[in-house]
């Protein structure tokens, strides 16, 4: 089969094993957080490579599948977020066929972003890794620091944090200038 039917089958595993149900002895085991990011993981990964499977549809169903493995993480951890905007990334493509279509998936993936950094933040989750996945998201770097601005954190008020002097900072040192408990 493709490569659906395979991820499907993975996470209805995932979700036999958090159940409790099914033969095998499902009841001695219980999905850890580190289980879910494989999951996450798996549904993104055909999409590095160079010549990424499938079409729009096939992605589409992979991030379906990563974003509900995502949302039933119980305690989701820096690799968790790092894994769903890099799925993001590789399943929600910023440009599509369509032009109607490219700047719907665009507000999607903003607002996905918009979500999922706000709970990383909030968890204290935010690596070098998953905001340079994010600066390399979006074609503009307004776009990202926009995206930053939005965590309305005081300390990226005033003048030393503008969206200028954020567009600034070099990609390496970025992580540096924001909230500590991000």
């Amino acid at each position: 089969g493709g490569i659906i039917p395979k991820l499907s089958r993975i996470y209805e595993f995932l979700m036999k094993m958090e159940s409790g149900i099914g033969d095998g002895g499902y009841n001695n085991v219980e999905p850890d957080t580190s289980s879910f990011n494989h999951v996450i993981r798996a549904c993104y990964a055909p999409w590095t490579s160079s010549s990424p499977p499938g079409d729009e549809g096939t992605r589409r169903k992979a991030f379906e599948i990563a974003y509900d493995s995502y949302s039933k993480t119980h305690m989701p951890d820096a690799h968790t977020y790092a894994h769903m905007f890099k799925a993001i990334k590789c399943l929600l493509p910023s440009s599509t066929a369509n032009s109607n279509d490219a700047g719907d998936t665009r507000l999607e993936r903003y607002t996905i972003c918009k979500e999922l950094l706000r709970d990383c933040c909030r968890d204290g989750h935010l690596t070098k890794s998953s905001a340079w996945t994010l600066r390399k998201m979006f074609p503009s770097e307004e776009e990202f620091v926009g995206l930053l601005l939005q965590m309305n954190h005081p300390q990226l008020d005033g003048e030393s944090m503008s969206k200028e002097n954020l567009l600034r900072v070099p990609e390496d040192r970025l992580l540096a200038c924001l909230p500590s408990e991000w």
